[in-house]
């Protein structure tokens, strides 16, 4: 029951925004992309 209002909660969070998620990709691209993009 606690697991469900923590979803539920976590739709009140605000978004991330554009800056983090290109960075997020940036990291991606630059650390991890070669070795397991290929697993997805």
């Amino acid at each position: 029951m606690e697991q469900a209002r923590a979803n539920a909660e976590a739709g009140d969070v605000p978004a991330l925004g554009d800056e983090f998620h290109d960075r997020a990709e940036r990291l991606y691209d630059r650390y991890f992309r070669a070795s397991i993009h290929s697993r997805w």
